[in-house]
């Protein structure tokens, strides 16, 4: 028997409970990535999920082709990844596993928990709040008697009324004696600090301290020290000088602070999560989104002519299914419209999935995306084409969900504060202590100045230092704005994929578009078909079998003005009543990426279409001819040359509309954004600088023309080595490559492919102006990241010095330990309201059309139709002042 290995890359999501902040985080991430067999780990506090990407050792063994040895390998493996966290004091809530892939392959893997997951996450945070509020109401029973014994029943006492029951009890005591050798010990306890000791106890050590302890014990050992530490610290030294003030005979009044600090801490936890819940709230409502059941139309198998419906679950519901749509519900999945009559429609609501205003009218083979609804209906069914996971929405809600666990550049620097910031505190608090009671026992600081022992006093400013800090404003600055952001992101039609690309996006000097498909509707049309032989221009007359000789070479073309031109022959078959002439089969094929292509024909030699650099290569090109392609290319049309047996017999005339947003765009772009915008295209120089100057307003210089996909990524390269951060946007396979190498990469529609190289996904291909809807929520998102970072600096800046004292010699004004709790618990509530507040944003780039966006759309239907690019008066871009810009 022989058996070979191999490593095969696999990924789990795993949800954890009990992190509370960004030390929380970069324990469990540490603990991971110590892990041999771990290849990256990213957690996200604002979520509580980890991405983690780990290798199996895969055996493949020729005599038994089971997989038992290999599915025992990555549960052993899983079972230690969930060990590892639970090890520094974490639960783990849940795993998913994601399909594995081989580490040679870089492709991305579509996820399969879609809308299950987030369902999953909603759960989880209902369930946290529900416990920390079942904590807090703990906490609150042990702490409230305490503040009532210690602060409230003194009020009710008097000289003149000694022998009142509140009296009695509070300086009722109990003495103990005790005897050791000749050593004689005397306590007089008192009753109320029995009482509160007691009840202090059941807080320390109960539900809501104990889960302190647990955590900061197992952050301790693993060496990275969080929020919980500081309240392990805090809390354990209050409770100790509690009981030690009761064996003195006096009233415990540190057990007050500890107990108090709990309550406060763990209140501050509860609304930090019932914060942090509705960050979520945009995946939330397109989970929403999603049909719950669907009229299934079945076929009754004794007459196939004769069909049945049936109400189901759509989770039944499968590839192939014929579904009923009815006015007003939501499609249930991906589809194509069917149906037995010719003018069948439906009109669609997709304004939640691609930000489109305009409902959008489908026709018989039109393409539906599950989630969307039906305004109208004729009694129109859909074939499903794809369900669960498969759906847009459903790849939707996870792309934003990965963006969301992905960090912005900028948490490093919060990270790297975090991980000195205890340790920090911690010594701080140890120097106030000493700093004070030396103070105090040199008689330094006034007698006047305190009530009490001077440990008392030096030991409140030590526990005030230690609890007003905040470690977790820091770590929940920066995901919670990218958790919202990307939520509104997705609302406007904007998909982020990851937190990492925003900080780029904000700060992006120039702009690069591809033009076909990106700044037009990508789909040229035949303007003027030119037969030299004939000498005449002519759309309806051409030469029959010149065209199916051109169709016949392009029919295999995926090149848009090779289809242009199958187009166009079809349109002429169709209007001349001729469509049973069958396409010939080319031989010899040859295509030139970007130049043209070639091939025999039998019977007919060798047909030849493309431009003049293709055509040279082999044909003395006329200057008659030339000047005939150089008026079409100052109309702005892509003039092509059509050859048979090394002669020029035809100037074909190609445009492709403008979109009706695109020149407006770019004014705003360059002119209110201040951004360098530049237009790369395939056309040659006269053509390009038609539409790119004339029509579009750039500069010749930022025209770039006759670009094949290799010229596109020296553009970037050069962009960026004169210190641009650059921008690409684009919509074709061809433009994979220039995506990938800019700074940030925007894909105009949802083709996988392109999309898979791209940064953000703009959902609608129609609208330019979301490129600029992009950039601007990415500088919103950005200046909100940034003020809360700086929130949470400040506040510890100003509050740990005043915590420690530093100004109690100025105002006589000490900050007590439970009010540092509610400060410390206010400080990431305000973080995380301030990251809320990004749902208030609404685009300034408006669109707006004379109510008459059907025109618009009715204008693609006719393709002899001539387009004035950026003159189009019923269309402008506008730019209003943002609700958040001044943030």
């Amino acid at each position: 028997t022989s058996s070979s290995s191999s490593t095969n890359l696999h990924e789990l999501d795993i949800r954890i409970g009990g992190m509370t902040c960004t030390m929380c985080s970069q324990a469990v991430t540490q603990a991971i990535q110590a892990l041999p067999q771990v290849d990256t780990v990213q957690v996200n506090i604002a979520t509580h999920l980890a991405h983690v990407c780990y290798r199996v050792v895969v055996v493949e063994d020729e005599k038994n082709n089971d997989d038992t040895t290999n599915d025992t390998n990555k549960e052993q493996q899983k079972i230690i990844i969930v060990d590892a966290i639970e090890a520094v004091g974490y639960t783990v809530e849940q795993v998913w596993e994601k399909e594995g892939k081989n580490q040679n392959n870089n492709n991305k893997t579509t996820t399969a928990e879609g809308a299950d997951s987030l369902e999953q996450l909603r759960a989880s945070q209902e369930l946290q709040v529900r416990r920390l509020f079942q904590k807090f109401a703990w906490s609150l029973f042990g702490s409230l008697p305490i503040v009532i014994i210690t602060m409230i029943l003194p009020l009710f006492t008097t000289n003149n009324n000694n022998n009142t029951w509140v009296q009695s009890f509070l300086t009722a005591s109990i003495r103990i004696h005790h005897c050791n050798g000749h050593v004689r010990y005397s306590y007089n306890l008192l009753y109320q600090s029995l009482v509160c000791g007691i009840l202090a106890s059941l807080v320390q050590f109960g539900w809501p301290g104990w889960s302190f302890y647990r955590k900061g014990t197992a952050m301790w050992s693993s060496g990275t020290l969080g929020m919980d530490v500081l309240v392990m610290i805090g809390t354990s030294a209050a409770y100790v000088y509690g009981w030690l003030e009761t064996l003195e005979g006096k009233v415990g009044h540190s057990f007050e602070t500890s107990s108090v600090l709990i309550c406060f801490v763990v209140l501050g936890q509860w609304m930090n999560a019932m914060a942090v819940r509705k960050t979520s709230q945009a995946l939330t409502q397109l989970m929403e989104l999603q049909a719950t059941t669907a009229i299934l139309v079945v076929e009754n198998d004794d007459d196939t002519t004769m069909t049945t419906e049936q109400v189901v679950p759509i989770d039944t519901i499968q590839k192939g299914d014929t579904v009923k749509i009815l006015r007003g519900a939501k499609i249930p999945a991906d589809g194509v419209v069917i149906g037995e009559d010719a003018d069948i429609y439906l009109v669609v609501d997709e304004s939640c999935m691609t930000g489109e205003s305009w409902p959008s009218h489908k026709t018989k083979g039109s393409v539906v995306l599950g989630g969307t609804i039906c305004l109208e209906s004729s009694g129109a069914h859909i074939k499903v084409t794809g369900v669960g996971s498969e759906t847009a929405l459903s790849q939707i809600v996870t792309l934003v969900r990965e963006a969301q666990t992905r960090q912005v550049p900028l948490q490093t620097l919060a990270d790297a504060i975090s991980t000195v910031f205890v340790p920090t505190v911690c010594v701080l608090s140890v120097v106030t202590y000493l700093v004070w009671y030396a103070l105090c026992q040199t008689r330094v600081v006034p007698r006047e100045w305190y009530e009490g022992d001077p440990t008392t006093f030096a030991l409140s400013f030590a526990l005030s230092c230690l609890v007003v800090s905040c470690p977790c404003a820091l770590g929940l600055a920066t995901p919670t704005a990218v958790m919202v952001g990307t939520g509104v992101a997705a609302r406007v039609g904007v998909l982020i994929k990851g937190g990492e690309v925003l900080e780029a996006a904000a700060r992006a000097t120039a702009i690069v578009f591809d033009k076909t498909g990106t700044l037009t509707e990508g789909k040229p049309k035949i303007q003027q078909f030119i037969e030299l032989k004939k000498n005449k221009t002519t759309s309806d007359s051409a030469n029959d079998d010149l065209l199916w000789l051109l169709a016949s070479l392009e029919r295999n073309s995926e090149h848009p003005l090779g289809q242009a031109v199958v187009d166009y022959y079809q349109q002429q078959q169709q209007s001349n009543n001729n469509n049973n002439r069958p396409l010939a089969t080319p031989r010899n094929f040859c295509a030139k990426t970007g130049r043209g292509a070639s091939a025999t024909i039998d019977g007919h030699g060798r047909i030849a279409m493309g431009n003049r650099a293709f055509l040279r290569e082999w044909i003395d090109i006329t200057s008659e001819v030339d000047e005939q392609m150089a008026q079409l290319e100052d109309e702005g049309q892509t003039a092509i040359l059509a050859a048979i047996n090394d002669e020029v017999v035809a100037i074909v005339g190609i445009a492709d509309q403008l979109k009706a947003d695109a020149a407006a765009t770019i004014q705003l772009l360059q002119q209110q954004m201040h951004k360098d915008v530049y237009m790369v295209t395939g056309d040659n120089e006269r053509t390009a600088h038609a539409i790119g100057v004339r029509q579009l307003g750039l500069s010749p210089d930022r025209v770039i023309a006759e670009a094949l996909p290799v010229a596109k990524v020296r553009k970037v390269q050069s962009l960026q080595r004169q210190g641009h951060v650059v921008v690409m946007v684009g919509d074709g396979i061809n433009d994979s490559a220039a995506l990938a190498q800019s700074n940030v990469g925007m894909a105009m529609g949802t083709n996988a492919l392109v999309s898979e190289a791209a940064d953000f996904v703009l959902q609608s291909s129609s609208r330019v102006s979301l490129v600029a809807t992009s950039l601007e929520l990415a500088q919103v998102i950005f200046r909100r990241i940034r003020l809360n970072l700086v929130l949470s600096l400040v506040y510890n800046a100003l509050g740990i010095p005043f915590a420690m004292g530093v100004f109690y010699p100025l105002v006589q004004i000490q900050l007590p330990p439970t009010l540092a709790a509610v400060a410390m618990a206010l400080s990431s509530f305000s973080v995380v309201t301030s990251s809320l507040a990004l749902y208030l944003y609404r685009p300034s780039i408006q669109d707006t059309t004379s109510n008459n966006s059907t025109s618009t759309t009715t204008t693609n239907h006719h393709p002899n139709q001539n387009h004035s690019g950026g003159d189009d008066d019923d269309v402008t871009t506008t730019m209003r002042t943002p609700l958040l810009s001044s943030v």
